[in-house]
């Protein structure tokens, strides 16, 4: 069922972790640990190191074989 409505539909704006008003070269990367290491982490972690403003620093599960 749609709805009508009087609000045009907005776009999302694409996010960055980082302050856009600072030249990428002069920025530092936000620094990230990561917690589990289950579904999540398999989509998350190869996310996250494709971001070129971002460091995964630390991962850590409480499953001695995710280790």
């Amino acid at each position: 069922m749609t709805l009508p409505t009087d609000r045009p539909t907005r776009q999302p704006r694409p996010i960055s972790l980082v302050d856009t008003n600072t030249p990428a070269s002069d920025a530092s990367p936000v620094r990230v640990g990561v917690i589990g290491l289950g579904f999540g982490a398999d989509v998350h972690i190869p996310a996250l190191k494709h971001l070129p403003e971002t460091d995964v620093v630390a991962v850590c599960s409480k499953r001695p074989e995710h280790a």
